[in-house]
C-alpha cells in the first residue's frame, strides 16, 4: 500500500509528510497544519484549538485605600495601660527526682 510502483494516468506521486511512504495524488489530503499526508495519517484539528478565553472580571468588591504602615519603637509603647507586667517572670527551679521519690499513691 505504501509503495507505489505502477503508473496511473492523470496522477502524480507524493511523499507523505508523516510516514514517508509514496502515494498517488488521488489519496492526498492536506491537514490543518499544512502537512500533505495519506488518509491513514490524516488527523483532524483538536476541538480545544477552537476554544476562546473569556475576559475575567478582576475588580474588587469593596476596595479600601492602603494605609501607611505604623512602626513602634521601644519608647513609643505605653506600659501603664498593660494589664500584666512586661518584665519576665522568673522560672521555677529545676528539681531532680531520684528513684522512689514518686510512688503510685502520689499519682
Amino acid at each position: 500500500m505504501g509503495h507505489v510502483a505502477h503508473y496511473k494516468h492523470g496522477q502524480h506521486l507524493f511523499v507523505c509528510d508523516i510516514c514517508g511512504f509514496v502515494f498517488h495524488s488521488e489519496k492526498k489530503r492536506i491537514m490543518w497544519n499544512g502537512l500533505v499526508v495519506d488518509p491513514s495519517c490524516y488527523e483532524i484539528r483538536h476541538p480545544q484549538d477552537y476554544v476562546r478565553g473569556r475576559q475575567d472580571e478582576q475588580a474588587v468588591d469593596n476596595p479600601r485605600p492602603d494605609n501607611d504602615d505604623v512602626f513602634l519603637t521601644e519608647t513609643s509603647v505605653d506600659t501603664s495601660t498593660l494589664e500584666h507586667s512586661v518584665s519576665p517572670t522568673p522560672k521555677a527551679a529545676v528539681i531532680f527526682l531520684e528513684v522512689g521519690d514518686v510512688t503510685a499513691d502520689d499519682l
